[in-house]
């Protein structure tokens, strides 16, 4: 029998749930940043970004090497933060840089030690990273050995109707 999981209230509950579990197999990536509401209320916070690693236990970037396959997961924030920082603090400009700095150096490093032959399973939340990741000179000629990019952001309506419209598929 598959022991039952309780519906999480938050995602810090829904991962120690999984964690709790020992679902030691589970790599997540980090979303991307929530747009500002209508009452002034949320948008890119580095509180926010500076708790999820240590309470959520989400690494901003991971690899896993199966061999002739490089899982290799980023977070579509940093990488596309040009896109992202009207959602943010200016004070606050500075560290996300420095952070968007870091991620495509790890990114970059990752790509030029790959093995003859090896292929990248790209894992990114939002594909509004991609072009951003093209646009690098140090890592887009490593872009053709990428044989998949898994994208979690089809719960929008607009991207999913996107995606379906590139596969063939009906968007209604």
């Amino acid at each position: 029998m598959t022991p039952h999981l309780q519906a999480p209230r938050n995602v810090s509950e829904n991962c120690g749930q999984l964690l709790a579990r020992d679902f030691v197999r589970c790599l997540a990536i980090m979303s991307s940043a929530k747009s500002v509401s209508a009452g002034g209320r949320g948008g890119l916070r580095f509180k926010s970004w500076e708790r999820l690693a240590p309470r959520l236990q989400i690494e901003p970037f991971w690899t896993l090497d199966l061999g002739n396959y490089l899982l290799l997961g980023i977070t579509s924030t940093l990488v596309a933060f040009p896109t992202y920082e009207p959602e943010g603090l200016p004070e606050e400009r500075d560290q996300w840089l420095e952070l968007r700095r870091e991620h495509l150096e790890r990114i970059r490093e990752t790509l030029s030690r790959l093995h003859p032959g090896q292929r990248v399973l790209l894992f990114c939340h939002d594909p509004t990273a991609l072009p951003y990741l093209a646009a690098e000179p140090l890592i887009a000629p490593h872009l053709q050995r990428i044989e998949r990019t898994v994208i979690g952001h089809l719960h929008t309506p607009l991207v999913l109707r996107q995606s379906q419209f590139v596969r063939g598929h009906s968007a209604n």
